[in-house]
């Protein structure tokens, strides 16, 4: 059984049994909720396990007693237990900040240390559960973030040392804070800012920054600033100003991982035959889209604009290149047979003419 369908499922059975002080008869529940009785008998036990006081009344029917939640330091209905949870598992990338701590000590404050309900937490976490490993360990970045989360709440400029990818010397800078953003798929987080030094809004990874420093000086921040507006054309997250009409193929067995993804608001595909698809983009054609061409390898093909397809076929290029004049001797035990020496060779008029003949098909 799908762990989605679980949740699903038992976040049900709990505003059933939430909406009826009277009590329901467990074959209506599994009427309702489409299962079969000894289904239902099982997730009534499991609730009764994870702390919630499900009682069986005149021998048929069953229901949460309306004073279970009083117990609570403020009491709160079962689903809003649960969202509380969830909301608690998805922070667990920002572990240590001080968003998750001041949403832990507010947990805490919600829900107190009684014995029934100190039990309903860790039952959830079977059902509803992030990874504890995250991309960026942001213990060492504690004190910036502490930083950058008063500047946004007194509207303060800092004066930060930045290190970005592009460059070798890191550059000091004023910045005027907007917002902070994570971004669950590059798992990092964000800083939105005004930038003195470029007189526009710069995105800047909080991991990047060497120090950060208030200063005196005040600002008024912009009132309509939203970060899904201002990155509407990006792909992800950095922004260029160039919008363009990407087209590109992706090959199985890629096809159907990218087929079930939204990639941008723009997005457009087609199912072709074999199973490849074709999608269209209308997006700021920066390092992002090219970054997640090339992780699809040999599976995704550029279309158009030509610039993005020969910016990602030079780089499959080099990467050619440096597997192919890898030493024979170098290579251990362990590692595949290589390539044959003799395809370090491969000819440039071959190539041309493999592209012509790809171009010709399509």
């Amino acid at each position: 059984m799908p762990r989605g369908t679980q949740v699903a499922r038992l976040y049900t059975l709990l505003l059933e049994l939430g909406r009826a002080p009277r009590g329901v008869l467990a074959q209506n529940l599994a009427t309702r909720l489409g299962v079969r009785l000894r289904t239902v008998y099982r997730d009534l036990e499991a609730l009764r396990q994870a702390g919630f006081p499900v009682e069986r009344v005149d021998g048929a029917r069953w229901r949460l007693p309306e004073e279970w939640q009083a117990q609570l330091p403020f009491p709160l209905p079962a689903e809003e237990l649960f969202a509380l949870h969830a909301a608690r598992e998805f922070l667990r990338p920002l572990r240590g900040t001080p968003i998750e701590q001041a949403f832990g000590k507010l947990c805490h404050r919600l829900l107190g240390a009684t014995s029934q309900q100190g039990e309903l937490f860790p039952y959830y976490r079977t059902l509803v559960q992030t990874r504890s490993t995250f991309a960026i360990d942001y213990r060492p970045h504690l004190d910036k973030i502490e930083v950058l989360c008063t500047a946004l709440q007194q509207h303060r400029t800092i004066r930060a040392v930045y290190a970005g990818l592009a460059r070798s010397e890191p550059t000091q800078r004023d910045l005027d804070p907007y917002r902070l953003y994570y971004d669950p798929a590059l798992e990092a987080l964000y800083l939105f800012a005004w930038c003195h030094l470029r007189k526009a809004v710069r995105v800047f990874a909080v991991h990047r920054f060497h120090s950060v420093q208030l200063t005196e000086r005040t600002f008024s921040p912009p009132l309509h600033f939203d970060v899904e507006t201002f990155l509407k054309d990006a792909f992800r997250l950095w922004r260029e100003e160039n919008v363009q009409h990407v087209r590109f193929r992706v090959y199985p067995p890629l096809a159907r991982w990218v087929a079930e993804r939204r990639l941008h608001a723009s997005q457009l595909q087609r199912r072709l035959d074999g199973g490849a698809i074709e999608v269209e983009l209308t997006v700021e054609a920066s390092e992002d889209i090219k970054r997640f061409l090339l992780q699809l390898g040999a599976s995704a093909e550029v279309l158009a604009p030509e610039s993005l397809r020969n910016a990602v076929a030079n780089e499959l290029t080099r990467a050619l290149r440096r597997y192919l004049v890898r030493p024979r001797e170098t290579l251990s035990p362990d590692d595949k047979q290589p390539l044959p020496a003799r395809s370090a060779h491969l000819k440039k008029g071959a190539v041309r003419a493999g592209t012509r003949r790809q171009r010709k098909a399509r």
